[in-house]
């Protein structure tokens, strides 16, 4: 599209090529309208094309005679309210979170020392001695046996596993 017009300074023709003439349009109208002004080319055509220029005036507006989109009965403000803008807290969780390896079915049992002694230890028994118990272990006491059990609540036997079956 090639435009032929007065330029700024109104004494010399200019030559310019507009690659986007919508854009071109919006910023220039004034440019525009004093183009089209300069292109009428036969009295024949002069009624056509002042229609034209008719029709383009009443299209493209003066940049200050543009209200803009707030004019608009229809307008909405693009500010959120604080309501609409966060509706939960950043730290609410809407569900709770599933953890895969929670669920005993799913976890795979690894045995990492398989050969390892002290992880294959005996369990560990507990004797529980009540009173009646330690009655009868006192009657069948002779005289050169051990001294005398103090009765405690419980005692244990761990094959000699102190310290998680280390052995000294």
């Amino acid at each position: 599209m090639k435009w032929e017009c007065l330029s700024n300074s109104g004494s010399e023709k200019s030559h310019s090529r507009v690659r986007y003439p919508a854009l071109f349009l919006s910023s220039h109208p004034g440019l525009i309208l004093s183009c089209l002004k300069s292109l009428e080319p036969s009295p024949m055509a002069a009624s056509s094309s002042r229609s034209l220029l008719q029709s383009l005036k009443n299209i493209f507006k003066k940049p200050w005679e543009i209200t803009g989109p707030c004019a608009s009965p229809e307008y909405r403000d693009a500010l959120p309210l604080a309501t609409e803008y966060r509706l939960h807290c950043p730290a609410t969780t809407a569900a709770k979170a599933i953890i895969p390896t929670s669920d005993p079915e799913t976890v795979y049992d690894i045995k990492y020392f398989p050969r390892d002694g002290r992880h294959n230890r005996p369990p560990v028994k507990r004797t529980v001695l009540k009173k009646a118990d330690v009655e009868q272990l006192m009657a069948e006491k002779t005289q050169f046996q051990f001294p005398p059990v103090y009765l405690t609540r419980k005692v244990e036997e761990d094959y000699n596993a102190c310290g998680g079956g280390y052995q000294k």
